[in-house]
């Protein structure tokens, strides 16, 4: 499982989210305060969340079953040879992430910007 930068979502989050609603940070001990995604992160798959938001002025109690997300590329793959296919004099390979980084150490710049958006 890939936790690396979503890692959970809110299975019926579409019910949650209004147009112009958006999360950014959770208050935490003495005047700190810690992004929402890292308290999600700390829950376990399957566990239930209870999340309360305050909408057109009131205050709601919403709850949810968090669910892991399964990337559409994968980070890594350690036990797998890298596979690929030929056609009409071109060659396809998947796209994962050891690909993006022949790109060098800034990958996330200087590989082709569709590659990058899909891969994360």
């Amino acid at each position: 499982m890939n936790y690396a930068f979503w890692p959970m979502i809110f299975h019926n989050s579409i019910y949650f989210m209004a147009e112009y609603d958006m999360y950014t940070a959770v208050p935490f001990r003495n005047r700190e305060r810690i992004t929402f995604d890292h308290l999600v992160s700390m829950k376990k798959p399957n566990e239930k969340a209870l999340v309360r938001v305050l909408r057109d002025g009131q205050e709601h109690e919403l709850s949810s079953i968090l669910q892991p997300i399964h990337p559409l590329v994968p980070v890594h793959q350690f036990d797998k040879l890298q596979s690929y296919y030929f056609f009409a004099g071109l060659l396809f390979i998947p796209l994962t992430r050891p690909y993006l980084h022949q790109y060098g150490e800034d990958w996330y710049n200087t590989s082709p910007r569709r590659l990058c958006e899909r891969a994360l």
